[in-house]
């Protein structure tokens, strides 16, 4: 088994001041809201926000694996997992931005041909479960943003690592002996080699990493009420 020696990243960005002010009129953004939604909660429904939360986790997540089916590659939109919170809120614009206009074509369609449709109730529910989406992600950014960002600050910190290295890691499995090879991201892979790390899925892993995240302070938060 042989590995190289691993190669340097690439240089860091500048931090100007107007970088950490945006930062922080963002972080003041989401406190308000997370502190609204605590209020909110606990007036209109009686529930604790945190805990809403946890218990409804998964279904953030299977949304988040909706709109993962509109974006094909999703891991290359790493701003999705961004530290900073403006980079973080337009990453999920822009995932916002391509479902509307998803819905958009097939709510008014650009064809007459009804092949497998039934036109006039089709039509009707896919408007339907439309307006149900745009609320949905309406809701998300209110309710769900502010707290998803502070646990992707969390369990976003290997993959943002991983970029900011800026090495993948490649497998050879030869007829003698298997090598493992690190080298930059841009250089072409060695011939036969697999991908044996995480660079190319960034944001698969941070959402996995959601799951045990979540499901670690739920058990947590369980054994202390206990």
């Amino acid at each position: 088994m042989a590995a190289d020696p691993a190669a340097q990243g690439p240089a860091a960005p500048r931090r100007t001041r107007r970088y950490f002010l945006s930062a922080l009129v963002s972080l003041v953004l989401f406190g308000a809201l997370i502190w609204l939604n605590v209020v909110a909660f606990r007036a209109f429904a009686n529930l604790d926000y945190f805990q809403w939360y946890l218990k409804n986790a998964s279904a953030v997540f299977l949304g988040f694996a909706f709109v993962s089916l509109v974006w094909g590659g999703l891991d290359k939109h790493t701003d999705l997992i961004a530290a900073h919170p403006v980079q973080f809120m337009r990453g999920y614009f822009v995932l916002c931005a391509g479902l509307s206009l998803t819905l958009s074509s097939i709510v008014r369609p650009t064809t007459r041909s009804f092949t497998n449709s039934v036109p006039i109730l089709d039509g009707l529910l896919t408007a339907v479960w439309s307006l149900w989406l745009i609320i949905a992600v309406i809701a998300w950014f209110v309710v769900i943003a502010p707290i998803q960002y502070l646990l992707h600050l969390v369990t976003g910190a290997p993959a943002r690592t991983m970029l900011d290295f800026g090495l993948k890691t490649w497998f050879v499995m030869g007829e003698t002996e298997n090598t493992i090879l690190t080298a930059p991201a841009e250089a072409a892979p060695p011939e036969g080699a697999a991908e044996a790390g995480f660079y190319a899925k960034p944001v698969t892993l941070t959402t996995t990493l959601d799951s045990v995240a979540v499901w670690a302070v739920s058990w947590l938060v369980d054994r202390l009420a206990a």
